[in-house]
């Protein structure tokens, strides 16, 4: 999920980050197993939506284990969706659509639109307030008895001091900026924790939910990837919290980073990466 320089937290400029959300996606799609909730039948579906879909990785998925749907995302960044259209034409995806749009504003869709709406890891560029307009829009594109799914991060937990204090320097930059309320718990707590309450807001009727708890330990078979992942997510970040929401010096946070890394590379380090899913259906 990608958006614009104002709100999305990580430096997307050049390939970094979209080779990161790439291998994200991947691991993601890995995790989650099948790519709809267990109570869904896809031979019932006709169009499915991914939002802020970045490198498209989901629903070019969806389109190619699916030739019978239509399956479109958007996401605002040209370059995510090059890359998505590139990968669709080497595939021969024909039922595949990806467009460039900012999900911030008004979607260019006909109400009831889509049968299966999809969205993940929205908390980089949503900003608290922005959260219940956004699932509105999901909301209103959805067709009657349709599904709207959102996936997002409940925490982190690690043995790495400076993994942890990194992390704890992002939520309080989500506090300065609004990305989570003031009277937010004191320590990290992803969009995940917050969905069920957001989804019943909304008027969705919730009709399932799953987390997901990810080994990232030393050793563990997902421990090199999300390793890199994180060090290219926390540098990409430098900018974001040392000048946007100056929650830390330059100089301390680079030493950061380099202690962080010796820290994820050491035998006796653990992680454990927990998100949550979050499913309900439009009333009819």
């Amino acid at each position: 999920m990608n958006n614009d320089a104002n709100t999305y937290a990580v430096d997307h400029r050049g390939g970094a980050d979209m080779q990161r959300l790439i291998d994200q996606d991947h691991l993601m799609n890995q995790t989650m197993g099948d790519l709809f909730p267990q109570d869904i039948d896809p031979s019932g579906l006709h169009s499915v939506l991914d939002v802020a879909c970045g490198p498209a990785s989901w629903i070019l998925q969806v389109a190619f284990k699916y030739p019978y749907l239509s399956a479109v995302g958007f996401d605002i960044s040209q370059q995510m969706i090059n890359y998505g259209r590139a990968f669709a034409t080497v595939r021969k995806l024909s039922n595949v659509e990806l467009r460039v749009m900012d999900a911030l504003r008004p979607w260019d869709f006909e109400d009831a639109t889509f049968d299966f709406v999809n969205a993940r890891l929205l908390e980089w560029f949503l900003k608290e307030h922005q959260w219940l307009p956004l699932l509105q829009e999901m909301l209103r594109v959805t067709t009657p008895g349709g599904t709207i799914r959102s996936t997002e991060i409940l925490t982190n937990e690690t043995n790495s001091p400076a993994f942890n204090r990194i992390l704890a320097l992002i939520w309080e930059g989500w506090k300065r900026d609004g990305r989570a309320s003031q009277t937010a718990p004191d320590t990290y707590a992803g969009a995940g924790t917050r969905l069920s309450a957001m989804f019943a807001q909304t008027g969705i009727s919730i009709t399932g939910e799953q987390e997901y708890h990810l080994d990232w330990s030393w050793g563990a078979p997902a421990h090199q990837q999300i390793m890199r992942d994180i060090v290219v997510l926390y540098t990409l970040m430098q900018s974001y919290l040392v000048h946007t929401v100056q929650v830390v010096k330059e100089q301390e946070y680079q030493l950061l980073l380099q202690t962080m890394e010796r820290e994820l590379y050491a035998p006796e380090f653990q992680g454990i990466w927990h998100y949550k899913s979050v499913w309900g259906r439009k009333p009819l």
